[in-house]
């Protein structure tokens, strides 16, 4: 009788062990492919946090700087500014602020998350813009905040048990989280330290349907499906986080691997960086990575600058970028090889 209860406790232990893929992927097996770019100076722009590609326009959303705008809008072609539109403050039609991490886009309009709480539809043409209602989401400052559907959206929890949650905006509450956090290597003492050090950027794509997670400060990527089960994790071969205490990770020497992922119908972009900080900021070319939705890396562009910000055509054929290390900015403009 009790080698049956055995069996069947280890039976039911396995049959709830989650199952995925582990892969080592070894970087050098994909070479580097060199990039050359075209260039012109920016004099108008202050302080942009995001840029994105709408339109066969490059959309650039600014940060609050006294009497500045926040959106300005440049040409693919020419590279050259067309308009800027939009207003800093608390009244109607005005933003005070934004999740420059959201990012959604129809036929005709682009969706940000603005205000901490809301989504807003921004319209724009050679002559007017036209920025709508704002849709309450929650009273829950929402990072990497993902929309699956109408009524549910994924975002990264903080402080929780859990690395993310799903949040039903009908019903107004978080419906479930999921996902055990990743071994950190770098040990912390509180849950506020392991955010931190687990921090990531994620996207989505709801014709996968999948939800693909680069995280900063581990060389790791980890690819869920709208189930909420983790079916895939892949881990970079010999490229391995520094071996630093906890003072040291809050004095910036930690290695920093992915930012800023962006997506296309096929694909998903993002710079590779491995390097601390302060070794990043004096690189002087920038490595862009290519991969599929199903967790392939494609290809490894080598762009002849280094790259602060940046967009993809939704062909993915065109890189644009904004290099912001100098007293004038320079937008950039790269054709890569597909």
């Amino acid at each position: 009788m009790n080698k049956i209860l055995i069996i069947l406790f280890i039976s039911t232990i396995l049959s709830c062990k989650e199952e995925y893929s582990v892969q080592i992927l070894d970087l050098n097996t994909i070479p580097l492919e060199l990039i050359k770019t075209e260039k012109q100076t920016m004099q108008e722009i202050q302080n942009p946090s995001s840029m994105h590609f709408f339109n066969n326009h490059i959309v650039f959303i600014n940060t609050e700087n006294n009497t500045d705008v926040p959106f300005y809008i440049y040409s693919t072609d020419s590279l050259n500014y067309i308009q800027r539109f939009g207003k800093f403050g608390r009244g109607p039609q005005e933003i005070f602020s934004y999740n420059p991490n959201y990012w959604d886009t129809t036929d005709s309009s682009f969706i940000i998350n603005t205000n901490h709480y809301y989504s807003t539809e921004i319209t724009f043409s050679k002559d007017s813009f036209h920025i709508s209602r704002p849709l309450f989401l929650s009273n829950i400052i929402m990072n990497n905040l993902l929309r699956i559907n109408d009524s549910l959206i994924i975002f990264d929890s903080k402080r929780e048990n859990k690395e993310f949650s799903i949040y039903n905006t009908n019903k107004r509450e978080i419906s479930k989280g999921f996902s055990k956090f990743p071994k950190a290597t770098i040990p912390y003492k509180s849950k506020e330290d392991r955010d931190n050090i687990l921090q990531k950027s994620c996207v989505i794509n709801r014709d996968s349907p999948v939800m693909i997670a680069f995280y900063i400060r581990e060389p790791l990527i980890r690819i869920f499906n709208f189930a909420s089960k983790l079916i895939k994790e892949i881990r970079l071969k010999d490229i391995h986080q520094k071996n630093i205490s906890l003072t040291e990770f809050y004095n910036n020497e930690e290695n920093i691997y992915f930012l800023l992922p962006t997506t296309t119908q096929h694909h998903v972009f993002v710079l590779f960086i491995n390097k601390d900080t302060q070794n990043s900021f004096l690189e002087e070319t920038t490595e862009l990575q290519k991969w599929d939705w199903n967790g392939n890396l494609i290809k490894r562009y080598k762009i002849q600058e280094p790259v602060d910000l940046y967009c993809i055509s939704n062909d993915a054929k065109v890189f644009y970028g904004l290099k912001a290390r100098e007293d004038n900015f320079q937008i950039l403009k790269a054709y890569l090889d597909n």
